[in-house]
């Protein structure tokens, strides 16, 4: 462990901790391997907005534009500027994401898979939650571009991680994830909003995600806040009302 404190107080690369985190994970004990971890993922945090300015430097922005396709097919681009910058941010523990019609890595923590037979049971659960958003972002253009049933069994996962791990140093990013979640459930986005926004009325689609949802036997409070929302809004004639207006407000103060 003293050589990869070291390398962390010599401010080495994510690249660099990371290569070292595979090469010897598998000989450590599970506190170890999770140290070595969680020390990657705070390099990869403090790492994040250099590596998002090398995605605007030397015209990346257009080659990557120009080679998306074949590099979302797996190919590499003939750039070799282009070619190792996305080496580096594979090897660093990142991967390429787009959104608006613009380029940038965000931490890819499917990486992360490889590592989390090592690792504390939290630790694991936490890689699993958060490989499933980095795989599959939730929002993009201020639009879900996941299904309203998505969104509910997103929320029930990291809800359940809260509940069972409460002394987990990575409760509170969590929590941060969840509270995102609950606003989805009760408000959508601005380009996927829950309600039509000329009939107000809620979408067919998110209606009936939320009853199969609360149909269940599950009584955890998102689903007991789901229950009282749907209720709320039969009673509404599922439109958004003042009555519905002043329930979802009161229910987003609640859980923060």
């Amino acid at each position: 462990m003293s050589e990869f404190e070291e390398l962390v107080r010599s401010e080495a690369k994510a690249e660099e901790i990371a290569g070292f985190v595979s090469q010897h994970i598998a000989g450590l004990s599970e506190a170890d391997a999770s140290q070595l971890v969680n020390g990657l993922e705070e390099m990869q945090q403090k790492e994040l907005p250099l590596m998002e300015s090398a995605y605007f430097e030397n015209a990346i922005q257009e080659k990557i534009h120009s080679a998306y396709s074949a590099i979302v097919a797996g190919n590499e681009p003939q750039d070799p500027e282009l070619k190792a910058l996305l080496a580096r941010t594979k090897n660093s523990g990142y991967k390429l994401e787009t959104a608006e019609g613009v380029y940038f890595p965000i931490i890819d923590y499917s990486f992360y898979n490889k590592y989390r037979d090592y690792v504390a049971p939290d630790l694991k659960a936490y890689i699993d939650i958060m490989a499933v958003e980095s795989d599959q972002v939730p929002a993009k253009d201020a639009a879900l571009v996941i299904t309203w049933d998505e969104v509910v069994e997103r929320a029930l996962k990291q809800e359940e991680f809260i509940n069972t791990y409460t002394d987990s140093s990575k409760t509170a990013a969590v929590r941060d994830l969840y509270e995102k979640y609950v606003l989805f459930t009760l408000y959508g986005l601005n380009n996927t909003p829950l309600f039509d926004y000329n009939s107000k009325t809620i979408k067919p689609d998110a209606r009936e995600a939320y009853s199969k949802a609360i149909a269940g036997t599950g009584n955890s409070e998102y689903l007991k806040m789901l229950r009282e929302y749907m209720d709320v809004l039969n009673n509404n004639g599922y439109k958004l009302t003042d009555d519905v207006i002043a329930y979802r407000d009161n229910i987003v103060q609640s859980v923060k």
